[in-house]
């Protein structure tokens, strides 16, 4: 396996792996937490933003900004194969990294710097208010350019293994 190969794969491992925690919290946990009185809500996300800021996840988060590129500049001259590497790293790059760093970020930043238990409940229900729907927002946009991103990578790897049996 060369190096090529194996960028692709780390490539699509990561964006695929993240494009399920989004997914997760977009079907699963966000409409769960949404039932959630204010207090209780803002305080889980609150935890859920100190504990996400991890190796791991970072690896898995940052790794696609190097790999893919790296991946379509090697895939450069094999068109359309390399216009679809090209579509799913400015994907990425763009609204998966770009509006989580951006927009969600900040939100969490936000929302970290407030004392919860010294917050009276008025407060809290404003709070939630300026919180909850526009990091839903950004996070729904950043949920469906990731799954995108994986379904293009998916498509390029099975286009090109099939140009390669295609040519044998």
């Amino acid at each position: 396996m060369n190096l090529l190969k194996i960028t692709e794969i780390a490539a699509l491992l990561c964006t695929g792996l993240l494009a399920g925690v989004f997914f997760a919290f977009e079907t699963a946990i966000n409409p769960g937490l949404q039932r959630l009185p204010d207090l209780t809500y803002l305080s889980t996300m609150q935890q859920i933003n100190r504990v996400i800021q991890n190796p791991v996840f970072l690896f898995v988060f940052m790794a696609p900004l190097f790999l893919t590129p790296f991946a379509t500049w090697q895939q450069w001259g094999k068109f359309p194969l390399a216009y679809t590497w090209l579509l799913a790293t400015v994907l990425y790059v763009v609204a998966v990294f770009g509006v989580t760093i951006f927009f969600n970020v900040p939100l969490n930043e936000l929302l970290d710097k407030v004392d919860l238990s010294k917050t009276a409940e008025v407060d809290l229900q404003s709070l939630r208010k300026h919180y909850e729907m526009p990091w839903s927002r950004w996070h729904s946009l950043r949920t469906g350019a990731a799954v995108l991103a994986f379904l293009l990578l998916i498509f390029a790897l099975m286009t090109e293994k099939a140009n390669i049996t295609a040519s044998q």
